[in-house]
């Protein structure tokens, strides 16, 4: 499986890690020898490590790692710092 972070600009703003608050970076994993199968697409904190479960396409990655409870873990995280 080869990993590419994906240099174009994501659809939308990614919000900070929920765990880290570090920066989310979209990749895209495809299976070497197998072009006939699909990219998987996820985001990935850059400081932690933590990544978004595999969408079929970018903006289904970006739309996980953006969703509202991420959001609250983030404010908290904040809040406690």
């Amino acid at each position: 499986m080869t990993n590419t972070k994906l240099e174009q600009t994501p659809s939308t703003p990614l919000l900070p890690c929920p765990f880290c608050a570090g920066e989310g970076r979209l990749f895209v994993h495809e299976l070497a020898g197998m072009p006939e199968l699909e990219p998987i697409y996820q985001v990935e904190c850059e400081d932690c490590g933590a990544t978004s479960p595999g969408r079929d396409n970018p903006f289904d990655a970006e739309k996980w790692w953006n969703r509202k409870k991420l959001v609250q873990a983030v404010m908290d995280r904040i809040e406690e710092q």
